[in-house]
């Protein structure tokens, strides 16, 4: 899954990585699906949110997948609901502005690319997401002023 290579920061990463080691932790992983095979995907997610239906990454998961169908509008909901479970996880917040994006509905997009941002603020592709908002939404000049900080970013090998 692309998944784990666009959450966190490297610190959060390095932390994530160590308690781990210290820990032993063997993580479990049922099935590896590529993305060509994000049908085969969501089968698997719709069987983890009937085991947790609450639970915040099952229904991003969910969407996830079915934004990756192109079914956004059958996405919505699942990220709705993984705001509702845990409203600090960036990721919805990002994907919920990226399909109001797409419905053209550009101020309720652009609040939430900066609900992502204000989560992360080194969340490239949200800062994107709002200077694409905000182009559509109103000039060329406030957009720049909100993309400029993207481009002071150096990307991650």
């Amino acid at each position: 899954s692309l998944l784990g290579t666009t959450m966190g920061s490297p610190a959060d990463w390095a932390a994530m990585v160590g308690f781990v080691e210290r820990h032993r932790i063997k993580p479990v992983i049922s099935e590896v699906f590529p993305l060509a095979k994000a049908a085969e995907a969501f089968a698997l997610a719709r069987r983890a949110l009937a085991k947790f239906p609450e639970a915040a990454r099952v229904n991003f998961e969910a969407g996830f997948h079915l934004h990756k169908l192109g079914r956004w509008d059958e996405a919505m909901p699942y990220f709705e609901k993984a705001i509702a479970a845990d409203a600090a996880y960036e990721e919805p917040h990002y994907f919920r502005g990226d399909v109001l994006l797409r419905r053209e509905e550009f101020s309720p997009a652009a609040e939430a690319f900066r609900a992502a941002l204000t989560r992360r603020a080194d969340y490239t592709v949200a800062r994107l997401g709002l200077a694409r908002a905000l182009m559509a939404q109103y000039s060329t000049a406030q957009s720049t002023m909100r993309f400029r900080p993207s481009s002071r970013i150096t990307p991650r090998a």
